[in-house]
């Protein structure tokens, strides 16, 4: 689960822990080649993804039960703030460029706002798998993994900031 920082000089990665056996995330500095720990919690971490600024980062964790739970790392730094994201119960599999939402989900696509008052809303209503989504550069086309057609395809839809259109 490799991901290349926005500025091209890190890599967050998840790596278990010798000792205890629990997956945390880290990051390296690709000019020196120097690992550091991001992630502290006893709980598992994983599916790291970086906001658009490079300074924060979005992971899911099953910290307080099985299912995985997006939270955001306001800072690169191990003892900093981690804040759950409300409203989702999904790891997030990516982050928009202008810094407004990240996108959760492997079976039901949730967008949540990365910051403020704006509700959670899933993508789409369809009865089908949908997950593994991706903003666009421009942040207008929400691409994904569906079996909407009887096998897993990807998929592209707009993104207005609210959920798609029906067809």
């Amino acid at each position: 689960e490799p991901r290349i920082s926005p500025q091209g000089d890190r890599v967050a990665f998840t790596r278990p822990d010798a000792q205890i056996g629990n997956r945390d995330i880290w990051t390296i500095d690709i000019a020196r080649g120097f690992a550091a720990r991001l992630t502290l919690d006893p709980a598992n971490d994983w599916h790291a993804v970086w906001a658009p600024d490079g300074k924060q980062m979005a992971f899911g964790s099953d910290r307080g039960a099985p299912e995985a739970k997006p939270y955001i790392k306001r800072s690169l730094d191990p003892i900093g703030e981690e804040v759950r994201l409300a409203n989702t119960e999904t790891s997030p599999t990516d982050w928009s460029r202008d810094g407004q939402w990240i996108a959760t989900g492997s079976d039901t696509i949730t967008i949540v706002p990365a910051s403020g008052d704006r509700p959670s809303f899933r993508f789409l209503s369809q009865p089908f798998r949908q997950g593994g989504a991706r903003f666009s550069p421009d942040g207008r086309w929400l691409a994904y993994v569906s079996n909407e057609t009887g096998k897993f395809e990807v998929f592209v839809r707009p993104f207005t900031g609210g959920p798609a259109a029906a067809e």
